[in-house]
């Protein structure tokens, strides 16, 4: 590769290291922050400033900031735990959002100039011409799929950089029998990111399917089978190099939940899809577009294609392939791990698209001469009307970017007909001309249409920062002196904030997470087992308990921070502080991490109960999936459960609403009232609403109880949790003879409507906080105490449960078992116990252990290969 280092090389290096500024003028002019909308700022910023100090600490498997306590390593090997990128920038000062956002613009730049630089060396490895290897390493790194995935998502763009890297050792392997560069771009490849890893893994067996035919003169079973076992021997190796990276990941994502729906593929798109195909490929295609291909590219198909041997037309076909997958709704959702459809795979398409321009490029140049006028004017006639005729059936203008593109598309065909006398110099400059113009254009556009304004970046500013959840003076204040007033083992909750990841940067423990891998036997407990009401049922979060007296007691919530001059939100809490804008309230009941219960109940009994029982049942017994034999303890009596229905048995109250059966239709300002007897509910109950309804359409909807609001998303949706219905809570001081509903208009169908009361016993709360886990010490992975058990029981946590605590009884191990569905328990016997829990993220030592055997394989197969060639 010493053309790599000519002057011809390094200008072309020059050019796209400028060109990756070029690609991110948007956000370097403008005082936009590019990652505080959308998932950018809820997830990737706070993730990335999150993780930094964790792992800088030492701290890499567990927080008690994450939700109610989870995997670090793990469960974010799907974001940044394994990303090259992410540790190299853990060492920068991520003080505040701020400094996490202007790292992540550097950050992009970089990725994008890398994966243009990788891409422009394996050209040059491919033996193109310095014009081609740049424009196509510009189709690549300048592509509109790098700059939305890159400003919204950034680790979705990590593969991108890899994936030249992982073909170039690929194609080096093929034509020297050197393995060493496919094995590191495969070891890359595999730790960054599972998920797509996963995809640039097909992908090669795709790359390797169309290179086989490219290269090989004849086509027989035993020729596939030693070239496929040439290389995948590689695969192999770099897998098990990657295995501590890649294997604990794997493991966090089975232990999720995503809900659990039947993702239903179509055969194809609806016709519109096919009728926009053109649109879609080279325009920008509403601000979901991820193709905006330049428009040069179907010339480059079209007029040079005769002029390919056979491996550059291997690549050809190869484009055309996955060109022809991006209209075929299976390989969306095959790409997506035969879940639901996503279009994150494109990446590979883009690839494909822009190795093969650059041969198409170089063999056009070199024929000139022979192109027929026939072969520009068709697909000029041809992208002319599937680009333009749309707009004028849609009666609208054309805007500044489609003006551009028209201009564009009308420079390509006298370029192509008057190729054969310009030159090949004059002609690789125009067409590096029409091609960045469009690149450039493409990104400037998409970056303020989309970027700027359907996801607002353009209207945010610094004041972003100072929002409930982020670095809010007031909420800042208070939980400072909450810290420094107390340091026992607590939770808290902020009811005034948005951002369900607030404790992982205000740096408390909280309740909330917003994450893609939440622990499945967790989203089941507080979802389904308990149906906790959150603001939409999304399968990525959670963030309270809805002020319910038994779950937030059960979970150690002993702080709650509220708006100033609210009701205290759980019953007898004690307002402990206060500022101009916050009150915090004590909730004197709340148990500590571990306590002892010496009742048991089947879970199969469990699942009978109605929701507010199983509330209470949290603080009378525990509840395992098998039996526990080795206790002598008492199986709970349900009756002493005390919860009755409330709701009377008239007719509901409708206000522009009309019944017919079950069936509900709802107009504006539609409201359900329900007559509950007033006499039952006591001073000490909490009153709930159980409202099992759905909307006939299976459309997304609003609906209020008494002021409560909550969003039911459609079935069918890829983020909806499949939650039956809704419990709400209406406190413990509900003092009206209804219970109102709102819904948005429309048809609903209502199974039922039932209100319950349920007593608040207090004395059983303050009887297991006597019985619980004294002199409590924790740190980053491990939790310590003592407890007495006067008789034999169960010691019961509200640590999230996973197979990677330990737990040591005097300084043994001891049984770990999932107590109430999704926490840590041991079983104990009468007497006294010093008690540790200790955490190691699953599969970690054990995949270490495989990577260390492939680096000893790698090594001594190093040694061998050099001492071969001697």
């Amino acid at each position: 590769m010493k053309t790599i280092f000519s002057k011809k090389g390094a200008l072309s290096i020059l050019f796209l290291f400028v060109a990756s500024f070029v690609t991110h003028f948007y956000f370097l002019q403008s005082d936009a922050y590019f990652t505080v909308n959308s998932d950018a700022l809820s997830q990737m910023a706070v993730f990335h400033k999150f993780l930094g100090e964790n792992f800088r600490s030492g701290n890499m498997m567990w927080s008690w900031n994450y939700g109610i306590g989870g995997d670090l390593f793990g469960e974010f090997g799907y974001y940044y735990s394994t990303s090259l990128f992410f540790w190299a920038s853990a060492f920068f000062n991520m003080d505040t959002i701020f400094h996490v956002v202007q790292l992540k613009i550097g950050l992009s730049i970089l990725k994008s100039f890398s994966s243009m630089l990788i891409m422009f060396i394996l050209l040059k490895y491919l033996k193109r011409t310095y014009m081609a290897s740049i424009i196509g390493a510009l189709l690549y790194g300048g592509s509109i799929f790098f700059l939305k995935h890159s400003l919204l998502w950034d680790f979705m763009v990590d593969s991108m950089v890899w994936l030249p890297l992982m073909i170039l050792g690929f194609e080096r392997w093929m034509k020297e029998k050197k393995w060493g560069l496919f094995t590191a771009g495969l070891f890359l490849m595999l730790s960054t990111n599972f998920y797509f890893a996963f995809k640039s893994s097909v992908f090669l067996l795709i790359y390797a399917v169309f290179a086989f035919i490219g290269t090989k003169q004849t086509l027989t079973i035993k020729g596939l089978f030693r070239f496929f076992f040439g290389w995948g021997k590689f695969y192999l190796l770099a897998f098990g190099l990657a295995a501590a990276a890649f294997i604990p990941s794997i493991y966090a994502l089975f232990q999720a939940n995503r809900g659990g729906k039947a993702n239903e593929v179509p055969l194809a798109f609806a016709p519109e899809y096919y009728a926009g195909i053109l649109e879609t490929t080279f325009n920008l295609d509403g601000t979901y577009s991820i193709l905006g291909l330049p428009v040069a590219m179907l010339f480059l198909y079209t007029v040079g294609f005769t002029f390919l041997n056979r491996r550059e037309k291997s690549f050809l076909y190869m484009s055309l392939f996955m060109y022809v997958l991006y209209f075929i709704p299976f390989a969306h959702s095959f790409f997506n791990g035969l879940s639901e459809m996503q279009s994150r795979w494109v990446y590979l398409l883009i690839f494909s698209v822009s190795i093969t321009s650059a041969f198409l490029i170089d063999r056009i140049a070199e024929n000139a001469g022979k192109i027929k006028a026939s072969r520009a004017l068709i697909p000029f006639l041809v992208l002319g009307f599937g680009l333009f005729a749309p707009i004028y059936s849609r009666n609208a203008a054309f805007a500044s970017y489609e003006w551009l593109i028209l201009g564009l598309t009308a420079l390509c065909l006298p370029l192509f007909l008057l190729a054969g006398k310009m030159g090949k110099t004059a002609f690789y400059l125009f067409l590096s001309g029409i091609l960045a113009l469009n690149t450039f254009g493409t990104q400037a556009v998409f970056s303020k249409k989309s970027l700027g304004t359907f996801y607002g970046q353009s209207t945010m500013d610094s004041g972003v920062l100072s929002q409930p959840g982020l670095e809010n003076k007031a909420e800042l204040e208070l939980i400072r002196s909450i810290q420094s007033s107390d340091q026992s083992f607590y939770r808290m909750i902020n009811d005034g904030n948005k951002y369900h990841n607030a404790p992982m940067y205000q740096d408390y423990h909280g309740a909330g997470a917003y994450s893609s891998l939440l622990s499945g036997n967790l989203q089941y407990f507080l979802k389904q087992r308990h149906n906790v009401l959150f603001d939409h049922d999304s399968i990525n979060k959670f963030n309270h308990f809805n002020n319910r007296f038994y779950l937030e007691s059960y979970m150690g919530v002993k702080y709650h921070m509220v708006p100033k001059d609210s009701a205290a939100p759980v019953y007898n809490a004690d307002m402990v502080d206060q500022n101009e804008s916050l009150t915090v309230y004590e909730n004197p009941y709340a148990l500590p991490i571990g306590f002892m219960q010496t009742q048991y109940a089947a879970e199969d009994d469990v699942e009978k109960l109605s929701f507010t029982e199983r509330d209470q049942l949290l603080l009378q017994a525990v509840y395992t999936e098998k039996p526990v034999k080795e206790l002598n303890w008492e199986k709970f009596n349900f009756k002493n459960l005390d919860s009755e229905r409330i709701d009377q048995q008239k007719p509901f109250t409708l206000k522009n609403v009309k019944q017919s059966g079950k069936i509900f239709i709802v107009n504006e300002k539609g409201t359900i009232s329900i007559p509950i007897d007033q006499q039952k509910i006591g001073t000490d109950d909490e009153v709930f609403v159980e409202a099992d309804l759905k909307q006939e359409q299976g459309e997304r909807f609003n609906m209020k109880v008494e002021g409560i609001h909550t969003q039911k998303l459609p079935v069918e949706n890829k983020y909806a949790y499949p939650t039956k219905g809704f419990v709400i809570n209406l406190g413990h001081s509900y003092e009206k003879d209804s219970v109102t509903i709102k819904l948005d208009p429309g048809e609903y169908r209502v199974s039922s409507i039932k209100v319950y009361r349920q007593k608040i016993d207090t004395d059983k709360a303050e009887q297991l906080q006597k019985q619980s886990l004294t002199d409590i010490h924790y740190e980053k992975n491990r939790v310590k105490g003592k407890i007495e058990a006067i008789q034999d029981g169960m010691l019961t946590t509200s640590i999230p449960y996973s197979k990677g605590w330990k737990t040591y009884v005097n300084g043994k191990e001891a049984k770990t078992l999932t107590v109430n569905h999704a926490f840590v328990g041991t079983p104990l016997k009468k007497g006294t116990y010093d008690i540790e829990f200790v955490y190691t993220t699953p599969l970690l030592k054990e995949s270490l252990i495989i990577s260390a055997i492939a680096l000893l394989i790698t090594i001594f197969s190093m040694i061998r290969t050099r001492r071969r060639k001697k």
